[in-house]
C-alpha cells in the first residue's frame, strides 16, 4: 500500500500552524450585509459630524495649507489670502488622496522604503510614504494649526468608532471564533454595555504619555530659573530615560492600538487587561504581527480594488442604460463614470426641477461609492479580529475558537472537537516468558 509522502504532509502541517489562511476568511466576513452597513453608517455620522463642525468654525485653512505644511514650513503667509474652506473639508480631500495613492503602491507593491531614511522628502505614492501622511503629518497639521477643531472632532471620532466600530468588531468575533453571526442590534447592545471600556481601551496610553510629557515640559520651564537650571542637567538622564519610556509607549500603541476592539469583543473583559494583552502581543511577537499585517494589506488591497470594480461596472451600467433614450442633457445629470476618480459632484449645470434630479442622483451615488469605503473598514475589523486570534494562539496557547458569550452556551462543531488520546495498552507476554516468571514477580 502506498503511504502518503512525508514532505507533502510536512508543508501541510506548516501551512495550517501558521494560521495566516485565516487571513482569506476576511473578504467573506466584510462582506456580510449587517456589517457593511454599520461601516456605513459611521461613515455617514463621521462625515455629518465634520461638515456640521466647519459650519460652526467657518473657513479655517487657506489654500495649499497641509501641502506648504508637509514641506517642513511651520507657518504659512496669510497676509495676502484668507481662509478658503473647512478643516474636515480640506483634510477630507487630502485622505482621500492620499489614501488613493496608498492603494496603488500597495497594487505594485512599492513600498518605499526610503522613507523611512532621516531627511528624506514626502513622497505619498508609496506604502510608507502614504501611512507617514496619514498617521503622521496630518495628525501633526492638524494639532499644532488646529488644535481646538481637532479636539472636537477627535471626540466626535472616538464616540463614533467605539460604539459603531466596536459593534463591527463584536460581530467578526463572534464569527471567526465560533462562525455564529449576530445581529447589528445584538452588537451594538453588547458594546452598548461595555461602552466606556471601549472609549478609554486606545485612549489610556495616550494619557500616560501626556502626563510623562507634562513632567517634560515643568523640567523644561525650570531650565529657566538659575541654580535649578543645574540641577535639571545633572538630572537629564532622568529626562531621558522618560523620553525612552514615551517612545516606547508610542511604538508599541501604534502596533497594538488596532488590536484593542478585537480583544474587547472576544475577552469580554475590561480596558486595562486587554491592553496588557495587546500589547504582549506586540513585544512577544511583533515579526508575526508584521508578517500578518502584510499579507492582510496586500489581500484587502486586492479585495477592495474587486470591490471597487463591481461598483464602477455597475454604475458603467446604469448610466449606459439610461442614457439611450434620456436625451442630451443626461450627462448634466448623471456624469460619465471614471473608474481612477468615482466621486461624483453635484451637478450645477442643469436647471430647475432637474437641477434638484442631479443633486439627488449624486447623493445616492456618493452613497454607493461610500459602500467601497465600508468594505475597506469592515475589512479592517474582519483582518485584525482574525491577527488578534492568530497572536493570542501562539502568545499564549489559547485556540481561536474560544470567545466570551454572554448567558448562552455554544456547542463547539463536532468537527472542531479533539478527543484526549486513550492509553496504549500493554503489550502481551510471550509464553516462554510467562513460564519463565518466578512467583516473586508475578
Amino acid at each position: 500500500m502506498d503511504t502518503p509522502k512525508r514532505d507533502n504532509l510536512d508543508y501541510v502541517d506548516l501551512v495550517r500552524s501558521a494560521g495566516f489562511t485565516r487571513l482569506f476568511n476576511c473578504f467573506r466576513m466584510a462582506m456580510a450585509p449587517s456589517r457593511l452597513g454599520l461601516a456605513l453608517l459611521l461613515i455617514i455620522a463621521s462625515y455629518a459630524g465634520g461638515r456640521t463642525l466647519d459650519v460652526m468654525w467657518g473657513k479655517q485653512v487657506y489654500d495649499n495649507e497641509f501641502q506648504v505644511y508637509s514641506t517642513g514650513a511651520t507657518t504659512i503667509n496669510t497676509t495676502d489670502t484668507e481662509a478658503s474652506r473647512g478643516v474636515f473639508d480640506a483634510t477630507l480631500e487630502v485622505t482621500i488622496a492620499t489614501f488613493e495613492k496608498g492603494v496603488r503602491a500597495v497594487a505594485g507593491l512599492n513600498f518605499g522604503f526610503d522613507q523611512l531614511a532621516p531627511g528624506a522628502a514626502p513622497n505619498d505614492s508609496s506604502i510608507i510614504g502614504a501611512c507617514r501622511t496619514l498617521f503622521i503629518t496630518m495628525p501633526m497639521w492638524l494639532i499644532s494649526s488646529h488644535p481646538a477643531y481637532t479636539s472636537v472632532y477627535a471626540l466626535v471620532l472616538l464616540l463614533l468608532w467605539s460604539l459603531l466600530g466596536g459593534a463591527i468588531s463584536r460581530q467578526m468575533a463572534t464569527e471567526a471564533t465560533i462562525g455564529q453571526t449576530i445581529s447589528a442590534g445584538e452588537s451594538i447592545a453588547f458594546v452598548w454595555r461595555r461602552w466606556l471600556r471601549y472609549i478609554f481601551a486606545p485612549v489610556l496610553p495616550m494619557i500616560f504619555v501626556v502626563a510623562l510629557g507634562l513632567m517634560l515640559a515643568i523640567a523644561g520651564l525650570l531650565l529657566r530659573v538659575w541654580g535649578l537650571n543645574v540641577i535639571v542637567g545633572v538630572l537629564f538622564f532622568l529626562v531621558l530615560g522618560i523620553a525612552f519610556v514615551m517612545a516606547l509607549l508610542l511604538v508599541v500603541w501604534f502596533a497594538g492600538v488596532h488590536l484593542l476592539y478585537p480583544g474587547l469583543s472576544t475577552e469580554g473583559t475590561d480596558a486595562l487587561e486587554v491592553l496588557a494583552r495587546a500589547f504582549s502581543y506586540v513585544l512577544a511577537r511583533p515579526w508575526r504581527l508584521l508578517g500578518y499585517t502584510v499579507v492582510a494589506l496586500i489581500y484587502g488591497t486586492i479585495t477592495y480594488l474587486f470591490v471597487g470594480l463591481f461598483i464602477f461596472i455597475m454604475i458603467t451600467v446604469a448610466h449606459l442604460a439610461m442614457g439611450l433614450w434620456a436625451g442630451d442633457g443626461f450627462n448634466d445629470l448623471f456624469p460619465q463614470p471614471r473608474f481612477a476618480e468615482m466621486r461624483p459632484e453635484m451637478t450645477d449645470t442643469a436647471a430647475g426641477p432637474y437641477k434638484a434630479t442631479g443633486v439627488l442622483i449624486a447623493v445616492w451615488l456618493r452613497i454607493l461609492i461610500g459602500v467601497l469605503g465600508a468594505y475597506a473598514i469592515s475589512f479592517y475589523f474582519a483582518a485584525y479580529t482574525q491577527v488578534y486570534l492568530l497572536l493570542r494562539r501562539w502568545t499564549d496557547g489559547t485556540d481561536c475558537a474560544e470567545v466570551f458569550l454572554e448567558n448562552a452556551t455554544i456547542a463547539v462543531p463536532v468537527r472542531d472537537k479533539v478527543e484526549p488520546a486513550k492509553p496504549a495498552a500493554p503489550a502481551p507476554k510471550d509464553d516462554a516468558d510467562a513460564d519463565n516468571t518466578s512467583p516473586e514477580d508475578a
